[in-house]
């Protein structure tokens, strides 16, 4: 049996809210549907299912496998990465975000430990704080989420932080400009987090 992908039994015992599972369900169809056969989170996305849903159950599984866990703290720098060059090219030579990217997939790989992860994390906020443009400021903050040791947390608040750079780097200053950014970052992520829920995880980004 696939790591990354659950039964319909499986997804029940997570125990999610009433609310969220209805909404769930009510995009995956009905259970009887999916006797016996597994689902991913391409296959739930494909459905209908939200990211944030999606994040949500990857989170539950990541309490008691850490390779989920580990899987889920890349992307949230992979979110980070995809908006650095937002705060680098308003603030050059500040390494600060980026080094609390590069600390958050080396705590994740268990190449440094909690403390140093930690320092990173602080020192992009301080970054953020420093910055003086909104998405700048927006970008630091999805650094320093990143760099969070809860991978699970941290995966709402680095991708929200990543979209809203996204929707702040705009300079044609029209809703419809700006909101066509955001939910163009926020597929993007998706699809990121589909790859790296899957069997084979996906290459490393660009940096």
């Amino acid at each position: 049996m696939s790591t990354y992908a659950l039964t319909y039994p499986q997804l029940k015992a997570l125990d999610p809210c009433k609310d969220d599972f209805d909404s769930v369900t009510a995009a995956l169809g009905d259970e009887n549907s999916w006797d016996g056969r597994l689902i991913t989170a391409a296959k739930a996305r494909a459905a209908g299912v939200s990211m944030d849903h999606v994040v949500w159950v990857a989170s539950r599984l990541a309490l008691s496998n850490t390779e989920i866990e580990r899987r889920l703290q890349h992307w949230n720098c992979d979110c980070a990465m995809r908006v650095l060059a937002n705060f680098e090219t308003r603030v050059p030579g500040d390494d600060r975000p980026r080094a609390a990217i590069e600390a958050g997939r080396r705590y994740a790989d268990g190449l440094i430990g909690l403390a140093e992860c930690n320092a990173a994390r602080i020192a992009a906020k301080d970054a953020a704080k420093d910055a003086t443009k909104d998405a700048a400021g927006t970008a630091a903050r999805a650094a320093a989420r990143a760099a969070a040791s809860d991978a699970g947390d941290a995966g709402w608040s680095a991708s929200w932080s990543a979209a809203d750079t996204a929707y702040q780097s705009v300079t044609d200053a029209t809703d419809a400009a700006w909101s066509a950014a955001k939910a163009a970052e926020q597929d993007w992520q998706f699809t990121r987090l589909c790859e790296w829920m899957s069997d084979t995880p996906p290459p490393p980004p660009l940096n």
